[in-house]
């Protein structure tokens, strides 16, 4: 420690042993300190690590960047931040830093390409990683992805038609004289073009099947009753018409891939499995049984009304001329192509219909226990009631009215959009969902609404209406209205969006980031600026003994500035040293350690003579190699005064790591002795926990009070360190032989509470006792 202050003191001309005369003292200094009892794993640093990850919401700009700033402090001029970096949709900011422990909250400043700002204040709770999403004013809801309104679609399994040259036990073409089928167990093919057959019996014991492979051949008097087995296969290339055609069997199936016309005069009550892959067109009304199955993958069109009772999927495209009536308990009707009807689409009874394609009604009917979700677009050509959950993913449009009833509520989900010319009901629940406002807009002026039920308007959500007439006591805090157009809503395959698109500002260098916010506007290879919290380390330099916990034989302040690039990779490393004190009487010398291997750092610069050390397996630099050299005396003493030395150095990198990986914080500070270094591995001293450079003679790890094979790194048995991290660079250090804990009246508490106590030991002056800290007069 201070073998030259203490013979002074002492008056003691000379030391038998520097070393153990300078313990002997030790020990009657430090015993308060040594005697701290301190919870296992703590750090004994004022700071903590904590990672974010700041996801974007907002599909305005598609995938451009927008600029992330997180600040320890309001943001306003002259305040830096402690980090910068890019996001988009696709791609989030991910970055690690270092805030001080007693620090509650941090604001979050997303700037959008178009250069507008939002900010978020982020509180800090004991979590280390953060996750943000932005893209407007968060609800506090929860979000479409967490009630799956994505589109789900999945394309029909196609099967492989059949022909037929190979499996047919008879086989019909137009020259064939007896047209009259026995349908049996047996496969009956249907070749050539231009005839029509009679089916006469039926007994198909154990199933059998039509095959139609000709053009233009008709079918009468099909009757699939009873629990009859039987296939109707039409194939690629071939059409057929039905006459007289009856479904009552659900063991009967229809395979459709060429064309299939059904011409009956009246409805037809279908049962069994109808699969579609090329087109069918019925003349008349059809429904089906409630044990059908129906999907289709290619074309139909129904000239009369279609009542299903059964669950239907539609990955094609599906027309109905008349009323389609989903009104069947329990029934699931999915349409991942185009469906139409060209009358009124009625959705009751329980039934669940998921749009993740094109629907279009001319009237629409939600009544009810029903429930609608559209994941695509929904278009009602004239009016749509809703009377129960109506819950929107992209796209509704009304052509005329809408009707919202009490029990309703209607929900749209990051940046949707429904437009309706007129609203003459509204008693439901109108709600926004997720991060980003959604748009409900009503193109004519409506009537005054406060009639009835009152409206509940709630969430990330816009309501605009040209007269203005919805109160602004039906929107909660976070719904907002206007008589404007609304907000911009951008156009998808789905959405035909709303609004015109925010201009994206100028970016010189195309590297993504707008000049206002590129620290570097025309280098490519930089963006982003990031500081670190001004912070101090204070060392004892009599590793592996303990020492007297004055922490004032080296205390260096610093400051770094981590430039990144559009890609939040660091390009460049900054930093700043000052040498605030020097107490020891070793030839105390001071560098930092990077977890950057060996030979990465380019175009290294120093005013000061720091250096890239030679001989490591890392970058190491070495800030100055004798504390008291450079101070020229000490000054830990009070009324004794030394002026402080500083200390810079910069660096580059080449494809360096991500933010998120290097960080922005203390890295790995050291002191060594160069007094015992010549032509052998050094003696290091460190933080605790923090890993040893490759030159440090690691055999002394575990010797004398040092505990590092069976504790941390730097510490001893019961967890003291040798160095502390203090998250101000204006820490004042104690005077000489004063331990820190003799100095600092709430250190104590702050270390025996694992730093979850008193984090604010350091900073506030009425913790501390004036006459046991340095003061230069």
């Amino acid at each position: 420690m201070k073998t030259k202050l203490l013979s002074t003191v002492l008056g003691i001309s000379l030391l038998i042993s520097s070393c153990s005369s300078e313990l002997l003292v030790d020990e009657k200094m430090n015993g308060d300190f040594n005697s701290l009892k301190v919870p296992t794993g703590f750090n004994w640093n004022t700071s903590r690590e904590v990672n974010f990850s700041i996801k974007i919401a907002d599909v305005r700009f598609n995938n451009a960047k927008h600029v992330i700033s997180i600040y320890s402090s309001v943001p306003k001029t002259g305040i830096n931040p402690i980090s910068r970096g890019a996001a988009s949709v696709s791609s989030p900011f991910n970055t690690k830093i270092s805030v001080a422990s007693s620090l509650k909250e941090l604001y979050v400043v997303r700037t959008s390409p178009d250069g507008l700002k939002t900010t978020e204040k982020v509180s800090l709770d004991n979590s280390s990683q953060l996750n943000l999403v932005l893209g407007g004013v968060s609800s506090g809801r929860i979000a479409a992805s967490d009630v799956n309104l994505t589109s789900n679609y999945q394309s029909i399994v196609t099967e492989t038609s059949p022909d037929c040259n190979t499996g047919c036990n008879t086989t019909i073409d137009e020259n064939t004289s007896n047209k009259n089928l026995t349908l049996d167990s047996k496969t009956i093919c249907l070749t050539g073009s231009n005839y029509t057959v009679n089916v006469t019996s039926i007994n198909p014991v154990g199933g059998g099947t039509i095959r139609v492979c000709g053009n233009n051949i008709t079918i009468k008097n099909l009757t699939l009753d009873g629990s009859l087995y039987y296939n109707l296969v039409v194939t690629t290339g071939a059409s057929v018409t039905l006459n007289s055609f009856t479904w009552g069997s659900s063991n009967a199936t229809i395979k459709n891939f060429g064309t299939l016309n059904v011409a009956n005069t009246s409805s037809l009550s279908m049962s069994g499995s109808l699969k579609n892959f090329g087109t069918i067109n019925f003349d008349n009304s059809i429904s089906t049984g409630g044990r059908s199955t129906f999907s289709n993958g290619g074309t139909i069109n129904v000239k009369g009304s279609f009542t299903p009772f059964a669950s239907i999927t539609n990955n094609g495209e599906f027309v109905a001329d008349g009323a389609v009536t989903l009104n069947s308990n329990g029934l699931s009707f999915t349409n991942n192509g185009n469906f139409s009807s060209k009358s009124t689409l009625t959705v009751n009874s329980n039934v669940t219909l998921t749009n993740n394609g094109y629907l279009s009604a001319n009237n629409m009917q939600v009544l009810n226990s029903s429930n609608v979700y559209n994941k695509c677009q929904l278009v009602v050509k004239n009016n749509l009631t809703i009377d129960n959950g109506f819950y929107i993913n992209s796209y509704v449009f009304v052509g005329n009215n809408t009707v919202i009833n009490g029990r309703a509520i209607v929900q749209l989900f990051n940046g949707s959009l429904f437009v309706t010319k007129t609203i003459t009901v509204f008693d439901g629940h109108l709600d926004g969902q997720g991060s980003n406002y959604s748009l409900f807009k009503v193109t004519s002026s409506s009537p005054n609404l406060t009639g009835g039920k009152a409206p509940k308007i709630t969430g990330t959500i816009q309501y605009a209406e040209p007269s203005g007439t919805m109160l602004a006591s039906h929107f909660d805090v976070y719904a907002k209205s206007t008589t404007g157009e609304g907000i911009y809503i951008p156009k998808t395959s789905c959405n035909e969006g709303n609004g015109t698109a925010p201009v994206v500002l100028a970016d010189t260098d195309n590297d993504g980031v707008i000049d206002v916010e590129d620290n570097y506007p025309n280098d490519a290879s930089k963006a982003f600026d990031n500081y670190s919290t001004p912070s101090t380390v204070a060392f004892e330099d009599q590793w592996p003994y303990k020492g007297d916990y004055d922490l004032n034989d080296v205390v260096l302040s610093y400051s770094y500035q981590i430039v990144t690039n559009a890609s939040n990779k660091v390009a460049q490393v900054k930093a700043n040293y000052t040498l605030k004190a020097a107490g020891g009487s070793l030839q105390n010398g001071a560098g930092v350690q990077f977890n950057l291997p060996k030979g990465t750092a380019k175009n290294f610069v120093s005013s000061t003579g720091a250096e890239l050390e030679a001989g490591q397996d890392s970058v190491v630099v070495l800030l100055f190699k004798q504390s008291g050299n450079e101070l020229g005396g000490w000054n830990t003493f009070s009324g004794k005064s030394v002026s402080p030395k500083s200390y810079s150095f910069c660096f580059d990198l080449v494809d360096g790591p991500s933010l998120s990986t290097f960080g922005i914080g203390s890295y790995n500070p050291f002191i060594w002795d160069n007094g015992s270094t010549s032509g052998q591995l050094r003696k290091e001293t460190h933080l605790l926990g923090k890993y040893p450079t490759k030159l440090m003679n690691t055999k002394m790890l575990g010797t004398m009070d040092d505990a590092s094979l069976t504790n941390k790194y730097f510490s001893t048995s019961n967890g003291l360190p040798w160095a502390i991290e203090v998250s101000t660079n204006d820490f004042k250090y104690p005077v000489e032989f004063t331990s820190i804990s003799s100095a600092y009246l709430k250190f104590a508490n702050w270390a025996t509470s694992g730093g979850t106590l008193s984090t604010d030991w350091y900073s506030n002056p009425a913790n501390r006792i004036d006459s046991n800290i340095y003061r230069a007069n």
